[in-house]
């Protein structure tokens, strides 16, 4: 699997519906999205992919996800250039996490610039250069850690018209241990009904009714317990 760096400049196209992705993804929904790789044919079902913003601040990575569909062509991005009958290269890409850089703090541009990620050149204005796989690795990780927002929602943020369930059933596997009644009616013909730690006396509180045992670990009211 390779990693990929896909760009956006809001100075070259105006992504009006960007906000809607962000709650989307943020909210645990699946989006795709369909993206211009630039000249490489390269990219392919399977590969991971980074979008980073560039041209304006804040500059940095905002999203990630997984290709859906590899290099394919289709009609040109740009509008001018639809209408003249050019096409262009595309990716279709699962959205794993997409962070909105007008609300959200991004993974800065700037940190980019460290001797981890120094062996890709990060200011490209082409989409689908490949990320080395050792800058990738660690990109990785960053993203991992950085990512404020997860898949998830807050309480307030419950939408009441949808039906919530609980009390599924688990199936737990756990070791009980059950004491032998010889034994503890042995150890208390031997020992008495008083714990010889703290005094307690067993027969005294719960009576005769109550199986007298001085062992018993459940005793709310034995100290040494």
């Amino acid at each position: 699997m390779a990693t990929y760096l896909l760009v956006w400049n809001p100075k070259r196209w105006n992504w009006k519906d960007l906000d809607e992705f962000s709650e989307a993804i943020k909210n645990g929904k699946e989006q795709t999205i369909r993206w211009s790789c630039g000249n490489s044919k390269k990219l392919s079902r399977g590969d991971r992919v980074f979008f980073i913003r560039l041209g304006v601040e804040p500059k940095g990575i905002f999203a990630s996800g997984k290709i859906t569909r590899g290099s394919y062509e289709d009609v040109h991005w740009d509008q001018e250039k639809a209408k003249k009958g050019k096409m262009a290269l595309f990716v279709q890409v699962e959205l794993d996490a997409f962070l909105d850089p007008e609300k959200d703090p991004i993974l800065s541009r700037r940190l980019l610039s460290s001797p981890l990620y120094s062996g890709m050149h990060w200011d490209t204005q082409m989409s689908g250069i490949r990320i080395p796989d050792v800058v990738a690795k660690e990109l990785d990780k960053a993203w991992d850690d950085f990512k404020p927002i997860k898949n998830y929602l807050l309480p307030e943020e419950i939408n009441e018209s949808e039906y919530l369930f609980e009390g599924a059933k688990q199936h737990i596997t756990i070791n009980a241990y059950e004491r032998n009644p010889e034994a503890c009616r042995i150890c208390i013909a031997f020992y008495g009904t008083i714990c010889s730690i703290c005094g307690f006396n067993f027969l005294e509180f719960y009576g005769k009714r109550k199986r007298l045992d001085p062992c018993a670990s459940s005793s709310p009211t034995c100290r040494c317990r």
